[in-house]
C-alpha cells in the first residue's frame, strides 16, 4: 500500500511539473509577409551573453524560413519588439541533482508588432516559456522560446 501511494504522488508530481510553452494575445497580430520587417531584442532581463547567442540566431533563421521579408531596420515599415522581461536558467548540475525541486527554468518576453512610421501597436502578445523539470537543456528552452514566437507571428 505504501509503495503505491509513493507510486501515486510521484505521478501526480511529474504531471503537475511538466515543462511547457504559454502565449497569451493582448492585440491580434497584424503582419503580412508582404510588409518589410526588422526585430529587435530588448534584454531587460539581464539575459546572459551565452543566452542570447542562442536565442537571436534562431529568431533570425525561424523568420526567414517562415518566409517574412526581413530588411535593415532603417528600411522596415514594421518593427518587432521583442522585450525578455523575465530569465531565469538553473545550473545543470541543479537540474539533474534537485528537478523540480531546484525551481523551474523560464523565459518571458513581451513582443509587440509597430508601424514605424507613426509608432502605432499592430499586434501584441507575450510568451512564456518553462521547465520546472529535470529533462532538457538550456539551450533546448530557449530555442523553443524562439520558434514560439515565430509561431505567434506567423499566424
Amino acid at each position: 500500500m505504501k509503495m503505491r501511494m509513493i507510486g501515486i504522488l510521484a505521478a501526480a508530481f511529474l504531471t503537475v511539473s511538466c515543462a511547457g510553452t504559454s502565449s497569451k494575445v493582448e492585440a491580434p497580430v497584424s503582419l503580412s509577409k508582404d510588409e518589410a520587417v526588422a526585430y529587435e531584442i530588448i534584454n531587460t532581463a539581464e539575459v546572459p551573453e551565452k543566452a542570447m547567442v542562442i536565442l537571436a540566431p534562431r529568431l533570425e533563421a525561424n523568420l526567414k524560413s517562415a518566409g517574412f521579408n526581413m530588411v535593415e531596420k532603417d528600411k522596415a515599415a514594421k518593427r518587432i519588439e521583442i522585450v525578455v522581461e523575465k530569465y531565469r536558467m538553473r545550473h545543470g548540475a541543479n537540474r539533474v541533482l534537485f528537478g523540480a525541486m531546484a525551481g523551474s527554468d523560464h523565459i518571458l518576453s513581451k513582443v509587440t508588432i509597430k508601424d514605424v512610421k507613426t509608432d502605432a501597436v499592430a499586434g501584441q502578445f507575450t510568451v512564456q516559456s518553462k521547465n520546472p523539470t529535470a529533462n532538457g537543456t538550456a539551450k533546448g528552452l530557449i530555442e523553443n522560446h524562439a520558434d514560439k514566437i515565430v509561431q505567434m507571428l506567423n499566424k
